[in-house]
């Protein structure tokens, strides 16, 4: 049995982070996030393409 673990994270999530080993990446992103309108408010009013947007 796990003990302190949030029970917000799913079995399947604490399965992956076991699965990764060492190295492995953990990246968090919100999919909703409004980059597009914002780099339209910037000087070149287009996302960065050297970020791979």
């Amino acid at each position: 049995m796990l003990k302190s673990i949030d029970p917000i994270l799913a079995p399947e999530l604490l399965w992956l982070l076991a699965s990764m080993g060492h190295g492995g990446d953990v990246v968090a992103v919100d999919a909703h996030h409004p980059a597009t309108r914002i780099a339209a408010s910037t000087l070149l009013g287009a996302p960065d393409p050297a970020a791979g947007h």
